[in-house]
């Protein structure tokens, strides 16, 4: 028999290209959520340290236009943390749609190394097989030759 040759080897060569894509493309929106996190911890930390520093400077400030300025600065540190409180969620989302993308692309593949994993089952089986009919062959050759010798006995 010919050796062993798997005729969809491209299109599992492909799927295994595919899945390693989406593998490096989870790792990428992985690190980038990861980075949405820590500036998000920043940002609240940030904001937290305004209000403190706002209400020390309350009570310490001497007109309406600094307590205006501090509760203005509060506000955008607020907006900051918003801002990146919706990055992380957008990041989140792309984590879900990447885990999503590689649990699809290793599906397909699996699909391809099971009907590789049948067809090698197969052609291993048919090897078999064809060693045991030229076996067979062998012995029967074997037989007729030792009944032909023991009939010229005679």
């Amino acid at each position: 028999m010919p050796a062993f040759r798997f005729r969809a080897q491209a299109a599992l060569d492909v799927r295994i290209r595919r899945e390693e894509a989406a593998e490096r493309a989870l790792a990428v929106a992985q690190a980038a959520l990861r980075a949405a996190e820590a500036a998000t911890a920043a940002a609240a930390a940030a904001v937290e340290e305004a209000m403190a520093r706002g209400l020390a400077g309350a009570g310490a400030a001497t007109g309406a236009h600094e307590l205006a300025w501090h509760r203005n600065w509060i506000v955008r540190h607020r907006q900051a943390l918003g801002g990146c409180r919706r990055l992380e969620q957008e990041r989140r989302a792309e984590v879900h749609l990447a885990r999503e993308a590689l649990m699809r692309a290793r599906r397909e593949r699996k699909a391809l190394d099971k009907l590789k994993e049948r067809a090698w089952r197969a052609y291993l089986l048919g090897e078999t097989r064809a060693e045991q009919r030229e076996l067979d062959l062998l012995g029967a050759i074997g037989h007729v030759r030792k009944q032909q010798a023991a009939g010229g006995e005679k």
